[in-house]
């Protein structure tokens, strides 16, 4: 048979230890409570300011939303006043739209062959363009079918009319 040493299972801690509570001065009770208070302050201020920047960052995105909606309003109808224009400018480029808009609008007519008058124009030599540069021996010269042009032209010849 085994038999186990007798020890005092009891006894074993310090005097010291057994006597910690009773020594003179604050209570250890108290300050417990003071570091309980402020943890328990410390854990409310870091959840309310978590709640805050939470709340400010809903906030932000929902203003951003509005923004984006606000925009997009915006982009349908800018594409709207675009094709629009587009029409627009479809149309004033259509010969026959342009011809009825002069006869019906503008009450233009046709021009009878009294009313219309030839020039004819000297070219450059150098390749440029007669109405972006002033040719100096230019002369205005008139042919038509008339006589009226006939004379003109003879008239500008001899004064030299530029």
């Amino acid at each position: 048979m085994i038999v186990a040493e007798k020890r005092q299972y009891y006894g074993t801690l310090n005097e010291e230890q057994y006597n910690q509570n009773t020594r003179p001065g604050r209570p250890v009770r108290q300050k417990n409570q003071y570091a309980k208070k402020r943890r328990a302050l410390a854990r409310v201020c870091a959840v309310s300011a978590l709640a805050i920047m939470v709340i400010s960052g809903f906030a932000a995105i929902s203003e951003c939303n509005y923004d984006i909606r606000a925009m997009e309003m915006e982009l349908e109808e800018l594409k709207k006043a675009n094709e629009r224009l587009q029409l627009q400018h479809a149309q004033a480029m259509d010969i026959n739209w342009i011809e009825e808009h002069a006869i019906n609008q503008l009450d233009m007519v046709y021009p009878d062959n009294k009313d219309i008058v030839y020039v004819a124009v000297q070219g450059r030599s150098d390749g440029t363009s007669l109405a972006a540069a002033e040719d100096e021996n230019s002369q205005s010269v008139f042919a038509a079918d008339g006589w009226f042009a006939v004379l003109a032209g003879k008239v500008n010849k001899v004064f030299d009319i530029k």
